[in-house]
């Protein structure tokens, strides 16, 4: 049926059905699927409930070609995806206190594929362009740390192809490469076997770094520069990219807004330099390092290079 709705950013509204929620594309823009965490069956009475409630069905509907296709009721939907083909994930945070998550896919008219549920708030979700794979991350056991997870689908089997370890990175795109499956986060590529195995080393990719620079939160980029520079991942990198992450190391150093950040850089800095055998850089981050943070735990190494090049005095520039 033909019908009146409007699009603003990711907001759907459809007064003919008292439908206002939040709302996904499919890539192609045949498709749009809106979620309403809202008892809408109180609000033409003018009882409306949104949010946190015992009761009180939220709803998910699907447009195709601007055209209403079908709707479902389900707790508290709050997150969504739409693929090319129509398929559908949602997630559901469910009734009551208590945090527990549900992870929906649906087929193109409406048929329910998968209801996944967890112990824990259901973290993100996402699916294939081509419609074939979903994923969504949580937890099956009590939540603690550590016990997050990465959970990866089949929609056309209806079933798990496998669950791994929650990466550090916000997931931002699932690709199914027939036998592989790609997870794209904020700044790695990942490919995954379709028993879960992780394939390589990973993809590094900059222009994540580059975005998060732009808007300047500066001690994101320390756990990343971290991550990528350690020993066992810095080969794989270009030159390119391990000077992207030095420079975001030093930013970090002098620019940084808390003096533990800027001392974590500047010992990442000392450390890297050490390992490259520059012992006078290194012994000058070492320096600012302990400087911000006497008890920073690098005497033994300052020593150490001090002995080495002869006791230096501590009015030596400052390495940039």
């Amino acid at each position: 049926m033909a019908f009146d709705f409007r699009l603003s950013g990711n907001t759907l509204k459809i007064p003919s059905i008292n439908f206002i929620g939040r709302c996904a594309t499919s890539p192609n823009g045949r498709f749009v699927l809106g979620w309403q965490d809202a008892d809408y069956r109180g609000m033409g009475s003018g009882y409306y409930r949104g949010g946190f409630r015992k009761s009180g069905h939220g709803r998910v509907v699907l447009l195709r070609d601007g055209e209403f296709h079908w709707e479902c009721d389900l707790e508290r939907p709050n997150d969504g995806a739409v693929a090319n083909t129509g398929h559908v994930v949602v997630n559901d945070w469910g009734f009551g206190l208590t945090p527990r998550g549900k992870f929906w896919a649906f087929d193109s008219e409406g048929h329910t594929i998968l209801c996944e549920s967890f112990r824990s708030t259901i973290f993100s979700i996402g699916i294939t362009e081509d419609g074939s794979v979903a994923y969504c991350t949580g937890s099956t056991v009590k939540p603690g740390p550590g016990t997050e997870r990465l959970f990866v689908y089949s929609t056309q089997n209806h079933s798990l192809l496998f669950n791994s370890p929650l990466h550090p990175w916000r997931i931002i795109g699932i690709t199914n490469r027939g036998a592989e499956i790609a997870i794209t986060t904020q700044y790695e590529r990942l490919n995954y076997s379709l028993d879960g195995t992780i394939l390589g080393s990973g993809e590094f990719l900059a222009e994540g770094v580059t975005k998060t620079l732009e808007s300047n939160r500066l001690e994101e980029l320390l756990f990343v520069a971290r991550h990528f520079l350690d020993e066992s991942r810095v080969g794989s990198l270009s030159s390119e990219s391990r000077e992207l992450l030095m420079q975001v190391l030093s930013k970090i150093a002098s620019e940084g807004n808390s003096p533990d950040y800027r001392e974590a850089a500047e010992r990442e800095l000392g450390e890297i330099a050490f390992r490259r055998g520059d012992k006078l850089t290194a012994l000058a981050h070492l320096r600012n390092a302990i400087t911000l943070n006497p008890k920073v735990g690098v005497k033994r190494l300052i020593s150490q290079l001090e002995k080495n090049l002869g006791r230096l005095p501590t009015s030596e520039p400052e390495a940039k």
